[in-house]
């Protein structure tokens, strides 16, 4: 998962990205932040080839020095004329961009022919302060792009980690709303130190659950683990949705009494969980009634994954230096 930052995105021509043709897009940052990947749209004429964009500083429009990173495209991904849409891919390395520095995403030689190639949808009043489109001179044009970086990390719950005491779930579904998500984003991993398993085939569920009057909860996302192992569980690959605020809860599956433990914390070192009464409440969309258990203790089970609240910041403003003349000469190669 990654945060759009920064993107312009109106377009009503292209550019044809073909051998022998530079094509760049000058752009200036309003926050500094690391670039990890970057998108175009556009739409493929027969089988265009790869074209690889170099980063570098901008320098009234265009670029100068050397390259900072490089990204490459895959022309047969792009959707065929007449559909259009967006390729996203990684930089080669990450980089570090300055607000109020302009830069350049420059492919030198774009490669294909007139029988196969990409085109590069962009605005031809372009709106874009803080930079141009460039084919080797600047132009009145702006072309699409976004640029993203990096999901910060967020958690929910507990370490699954050996603890003193043992829990059992009692057919009840438990809530844990000592340590709450602060980013919405999704969770992509959910751990679980299991001390006890009473039933053969004993499976996990968990489910991310947010407040809604008194003491009922609402499932917001939730997603069935597996047969647990004694000691450290742990299972990738999962799509919790969560927002703000939310809590992880588990259900044994199985519905007996008494079908595992958890490892627990001493009393007095977490907060009241709650619980529901003989309910299953992982259930996406499903509200239910939950009761405080005044038990002040630490389960061992929790999650962790990406976060994507970060606002975009477009770049509406040129900050620093000299704004390019937009040059309205006709564009070569369409």
């Amino acid at each position: 998962m990654s945060i759009l930052v920064d993107s312009y995105e109106l377009h009503d021509s292209s550019a044809g990205l073909r051998s022998g043709y530079a094509r760049g897009q000058s752009f200036t940052p309003s926050v500094s932040f690391t670039l990890e990947s970057v998108a175009i749209k556009g739409l493929k004429v027969g089988s265009p080839p790869s074209y690889t964009f170099n980063l570098y500083l901008g320098s009234d429009g265009l670029p100068t020095g050397g390259v900072l990173s490089s990204v490459t495209f895959v022309g047969t991904e792009f959707p065929a004329n007449p559909t259009t849409g967006w390729q996203k891919k990684n930089l080669s390395t990450p980089y570090n961009l300055v607000a109020g520095t302009q830069y350049v995403l420059h492919c030198p030689s774009c490669g294909g022919n007139i029988s196969n190639f990409a085109n590069w949808l962009l605005k031809i009043a372009g709106s874009y302060s803080g930079g141009c489109f460039e084919d080797g001179t600047v132009t009145a044009y702006d072309a699409t792009f976004r640029l993203y970086k990096a999901s910060p990390p967020i958690s929910i719950g507990q370490s699954a980690i050996s603890r003193v005491n043992n829990m059992s779930s009692v057919n009840d579904t438990i809530l844990q709303p000592l340590v709450t998500t602060t980013l919405k984003g999704v969770i992509d991993t959910v751990r679980v130190y299991v001390t006890q398993i009473n039933h053969a085939g004993l499976t996990l569920k968990a489910g991310i659950f947010y407040p809604t009057t008194g003491l009922k909860f609402k499932c917001r996302s939730a997603a069935g683990l597996g047969v647990p192992a004694l000691g450290l569980n742990e299972w990738p690959g999962l799509s919790l949705t969560c927002e703000d605020g939310d809590m992880i809860g588990y259900y044994w599956s199985d519905g007996t009494y008494g079908g595992g433990l958890l490892a627990v914390s001493g009393p007095g070192e977490g907060t009241d969980m709650y619980s529901t009464i003989a309910v299953d409440a992982c259930t996406a969309g499903l509200e239910s009634q939950f009761y405080a258990l005044n038990w002040p203790y630490v389960a061992s089970f929790g999650g962790t994954g990406l976060g994507d609240i970060d606002p975009r910041s477009p770049c509406k403003l040129y900050l620093g230096g000299t704004l390019p003349s937009k040059n309205m000469s006709r564009m070569r190669g369409w």
